[in-house]
């Protein structure tokens, strides 16, 4: 259920004194960033296999139990939303334009990647690739190359996909059809790059920013960014400050590159706590 909550999937067009709570999925409209377990082709276990206590308290406030992993430290802008544009090459150019960001946030971390010790352009190219982001999907349009379409006219054969999302991307006579990139782009649809202050990379929703929190509930599958209320603080791992606050808004579920296998829950210098959502 959590993973079909938090702010990026409601409308809050009400008042303040009449929205549902973060962690309450909105089931008025349709979900504007499709959850990760939605999607089928991957099994992730970041929250291990032991279960907490999740209790519902006063207020319409939840309790769950988890570590504050690590805090957000910029995320990328661009909002990536295709459904509305119905241009083939107006898809493209938000794309490129998705890229050039992710790049951006890339360039601002100059550290090994934490566990790895990769260059964090090669752990990019790694989230894309796990997440099949821009790694040549395929649609009901696309079929498999026959001997019929090698005798086409090269000017023909140029509108086939490269195979790689990216490359297209860098080839100006590649502009397919516009159903091609929104299959392309996969869960990086409504999604942004972001790096964590232990300098950490993953996929949050778009509106993460910096501050947020990565939490990981015990025996969740997924890991979730929180938002701070006002007035308090988070604590977490690397880079993180360790604060005592523990009142959240629910944002919406991440992807974090190496945190996916319950590596936090392995990790002994973070502790477990409860933390409330409202």
């Amino acid at each position: 259920m959590l993973c079909c909550a938090g702010e990026s999937n409601q409308r809050q067009l009400l008042a303040c004194n009449e929205r549902l709570p973060s962690w309450v999925p909105d089931w008025t409209f349709a979900l504007k960033v499709r959850p990760f377990c939605f999607w089928g082709s991957k099994t992730f276990a970041a929250g291990g296999s032991e279960y907490g206590e999740i209790s519902v308290l006063e207020d319409d406030r939840l309790s769950i139990p988890g570590k504050l992993f690590d805090t957000v430290r910029a995320a990328g802008r661009v909002k990536l939303n295709l459904s509305a544009i119905t241009d083939a090459k107006a898809e493209r150019d938000l794309i490129t334009e998705w890229y050039t960001d992710c790049n951006n946030i890339v360039a601002q971390n100059r550290n090994p990647y934490p566990v790895t010790g990769k260059e964090p352009r090669v752990v990019l190219k790694k989230v894309l690739e796990h997440n099949d982001i821009g790694g040549g999907a395929t649609t009901k349009k696309q079929r498999t190359t026959t001997a019929e379409d090698d005798e086409r006219p090269a000017r023909t054969q140029q509108r086939r996909t490269s195979g790689n999302l990216i490359d297209d991307l860098a080839s100006p006579q590649w502009v397919l059809p516009a159903d091609h990139y929104e299959s392309a782009m996969g869960v990086a649809v409504g999604r942004v790059l972001f790096l964590t202050t232990g300098g950490y990379m993953g996929l949050a929703p778009h509106g993460t920013r910096d501050g947020d929190v990565v939490f990981v509930m015990l025996g969740c599958d997924i890991p979730f960014i929180l938002r701070p209320v006002s007035g308090t603080d988070a604590g977490g791992s690397s880079g993180s400050s360790g604060g005592t606050g523990d009142v959240f808004v629910l944002v919406g579920e991440c992807y974090v590159y190496k945190l996916m296998d319950g590596e936090a829950m392995c990790n002994d210098g973070i502790p477990v706590r409860d933390v409330t959502i409202i």
